[in-house]
């Protein structure tokens, strides 16, 4: 794990600020994905103008993956000052739990003081007199990690660079990322830490910057939460008052160096979201068959905010249905069993899954697991369906063990009308044979089923 002490990362971006699976955006400036939840929007402020806005906070997290996903919906506009480009910034913290890094707390200069330019990181670096100009602004809260984003330097600006550092004076802690454009299209860190991000500059405010962060790149665990602060800043540290969560629509561009924490003892705002929590953590989820009952069995590492799961089962390839509900713990930094038992299953296989729910609505799903209910018997069959029959009617069975069987269809003569199977079978694999009625006459028929060892014979009755 690269600890918060050690890590700068540094992009070059050749396309945009994006954000799969059940549970996960997908990483392309489009924040339109259901997975969002929207933590914050702003009050509206006049910021840099010339379309330049942060037009609400957005955030997901995959606990199975372990990610959690930070996007801001904005825009950097066209009117590039090549000396002073537009970025969008975010701060995170990550709090609580049993532990979490260690950032600088509220009131402590944020700024970056090292011998390279990273964007507003580093302050004015591009003034040679004073190179820790512009560096000594602070945040109302512990700040682990701080991100900025924005074109580059070049003209017409059509690229962008991101930046993601800490409060390191260490040079070698950069880690930079593959270049990318503003179009959406995603980049990631070139020293494996799993860390992509996005940027889609566009006047539609459900696009913007995404970043998909691992837990383990941020030295965070599901009983962490995390804090963030969006805004609106220059490359050379001058920030707007283009910001979320807080009111700012009352207050000049704060300028460079602000002091956020001392704004908000003035102000009485807020600059940085409640804790977000990053919720259950499952450790395991097994399933086992019981005869005809099938036993769940899964455990959590930890909890936040849990209300509980609900357990969803499906037959071979149909959809999933909702068959219980188990209450969860809340929130608890101890291991938590949970145990379910589905009854009175057919013969053949099952899928189950979890949807574990938190108190604010927030669901996620687990991995899906599998078990085969063997035939007590050398067979277990259903009941042909429809009966009476017009048109089509099917019968379903399933075998103990792999072997041969013939499936016919006999008058009440006992004479054979059709031969609807003849073959080997697998075993706990339902076997579905279909009986086309539509040229029978009406009348009273036998569907017999002969294996090794057994018979089984069903009446049907046809009518015209």
């Amino acid at each position: 794990m690269r600890k918060a002490t050690a890590l700068l990362l540094s992009v070059g971006f050749l396309l945009a600020f994006p954000l799969v699976a059940v549970g996960q955006p997908t990483i392309d400036g489009d924040l339109t994905d259901s997975e969002y939840t929207i933590v914050a929007n702003p009050d509206d402020a006049d910021g840099f103008g010339g379309g330049a806005d942060v037009d609400s906070l957005l955030y997901h997290v995959d606990v199975n993956q372990g990610e959690v996903y930070v996007a801001v919906a904005g825009r950097l506009g066209p009117e590039i000052v090549f000396d002073d480009i537009n970025n969008i910034g975010i701060w995170i913290n990550v709090t609580g739990g049993d532990s979490s890094p260690s950032g600088l707390p509220a009131g402590d200069t944020l700024g970056l003081k090292i011998d390279q330019d990273h964007r507003y990181l580093t302050g004015n670096f591009a003034d040679a007199e004073e190179p820790d100009n512009n560096t000594n602004f602070t945040a109302d809260f512990e700040v682990d990690f701080m991100t900025a984003v924005g074109p580059t330097f070049n003209n017409p600006a059509s690229d962008a660079i991101a930046v993601v550092g800490n409060h390191t004076t260490d040079p070698s802690s950069i880690v930079p990322f593959d270049t990318t454009d503003q179009s959406g299209t995603s980049a990631t860190d070139t020293e494996g830490l799993g860390i992509e991000y996005a940027f889609l500059n566009s006047d539609d405010e459900t696009t913007g910057v995404e970043w998909k962060i691992p837990f383990d790149a941020i030295g965070a665990t599901s009983s962490n939460s995390i804090e963030v602060f969006a805004f609106g800043v220059s490359s050379t540290a001058f920030f707007s008052n283009e910001v979320i969560p807080g009111n700012a629509s009352n207050l000049d561009n704060p300028g460079t160096d602000p002091q956020w924490d001392v704004i908000a003892d003035t102000t009485g705002e807020t600059w940085h979201t409640q804790p977000i929590a990053l919720p259950v953590e499952l450790a395991s989820f097994d399933a086992r068959r019981d005869g005809e009952s099938a036993v769940l069995s899964w455990q959590t590492a930890s909890e936040t905010n849990n209300t509980g799961f609900t357990i969803q089962h499906a037959v071979g390839t149909e959809g999933f249905e909702q068959i219980g509900w188990v209450d969860g713990v809340g929130t608890t930094t101890e291991a938590q069993t949970y145990n379910f038992t589905a009854e009175n299953l057919s013969a053949g296989p099952h899928r189950f899954r979890l949807k574990q729910e938190d108190l604010d609505g927030t669901t996620s799903f687990s991995d899906v697991v599998e078990v085969a209910v063997r035939p007590d018997g050398p067979i277990a069959i259903e009941q042909v369906a429809p009966n009476p029959v017009r048109q089509t009617s099917t019968v379903e069975f399933t075998l103990r063990e792999t072997g041969s069987v013939s499936v016919g269809l006999y008058d009440v003569l006992g004479r054979q009308v059709r031969t609807l199977h003849e073959g080997r079978v697998s075993g706990n694999q339902p076997q579905q044979v279909s009986v086309d009625a539509a040229s029978l006459s009406s009348g009273g028929y036998f569907l017999r089923v002969k294996g090794d060892g057994f018979t089984k014979t069903q009446r049907i009755t046809v009518t015209q």
